[in-house]
């Protein structure tokens, strides 16, 4: 789907992939990686972030949490990463990025809570309720430390992806505040929602509802005298919304690393429907994104290259 922006910006890594490919070097099923663009554009990313006090984690799932990857991505600054999974967390441990946000699309089971807490270590994990908040703390007990907690929020109107409903309700935010403080090895330490933008069939990028929905508990909680606090507001894939970024280095894509995953290509439709809440049982009317093709291809991992030549 980036093709066009590939082709404009970096030709020199499409000739050396090609070379690659000619030369039988990238095997089926795999995927080309320009390490030295991934470097410079996280420096960008972190460099940008920085002027306006954003922390950044960076996300590796569309890259198979690839080690090569990771590494390039601390090179450009980035230390922390925001795992989808415990999967994903594991992999980016494993290859030294450590984890930044953890539980912000898939709940920790209550079987790897402990695990979580004791050797990842996140510095944010994110809950949708009371019960995975109840997970989360105890685990932190039990390894000895308190875990800041992000409360996922959410309100009639908001948009979400297809099973990735669920949070908080966010008029309750200062209560559930309060009741995440209150409870033994853990801490209310802000908030979060996701998508906080989203590609409507214009082709353009907007803010969904759900952005609203945390600037009005974040001024909930400033008026309960909680001002400072963690507002996690990620969007679905570049470009970000709220921080605008400078153009990509053109690379020199003298390195490239060569990997096999699995790749999972979505088509989206928007639409409203109405379904009770999994929170409080009512009925909420909310805009919910829907798969409408998928195509799945999928092989082993195999071990990255650092070598290229230039055609």
């Amino acid at each position: 789907m980036f093709l066009d922006v590939l082709m404009r910006r970096n030709p020199a890594f499409i000739e050396a992939a090609m070379a690659l490919h000619q030369a039988g070097k990238i095997p089926a099923n795999a995927y080309v990686l320009d390490l030295d663009v991934v470097e410079r554009n996280a420096r960008l990313f972190k460099g940008e972030a920085d002027k306006h006090g954003l922390n950044t984690f960076a996300m590796t799932k569309q890259v198979g949490r690839h080690s090569g990857f990771c590494q390039a991505v601390m090179r450009g600054g980035i230390e922390r990463s925001v795992a989808v999974d415990m999967a994903c967390a594991l992999a980016c441990d494993r290859a030294g990025l450590k984890t930044g946000h953890l539980g912000h699309l898939v709940q920790v089971p209550r079987q790897e809570a402990a695990f979580a807490a004791a050797k990842l270590q996140p510095d944010y994990w994110t809950v949708f309720s009371s019960e995975k908040a109840q997970d989360a703390a105890a685990a932190a007990k039990s390894a000895g430390r308190t875990q800041n907690l992000l409360a996922r929020i959410q309100t009639e109107g908001d948009t979400f992806y297809r099973g990735h409903e669920g949070g908080f309700d966010a008029q309750d935010i200062v209560a559930v505040a309060e009741q995440l403080d209150a409870l033994e090895g853990g801490a209310f330490a802000g908030i979060t929602t996701f998508p906080r933008c989203f590609r409507s069939g214009t082709r353009k990028v907007k803010p969904t509802p759900n952005l609203s929905t945390l600037a009005r508990a974040a001024e909930a909680l400033a008026a309960a005298g909680r001002g400072r606090i963690e507002i996690n507001a990620p969007a679905p894939r570049p470009p970000q919304c709220s921080v605008p970024l400078p153009r990509p280095v053109p690379p020199s894509a003298n390195r490239a690393t060569v990997s096999t995953a699995r790749h999972l290509f979505m088509q989206w439709k928007t639409c409203r429907k109405i379904r009770p809440c999994s929170i409080c049982r009512k009925s909420h009317t909310t805009t919910v994104a829907r798969p409408t093709a998928s195509v799945v291809a999928s092989t082993s991992i195999r071990s990255s290259r650092s070598t290229r030549s230039r055609p």
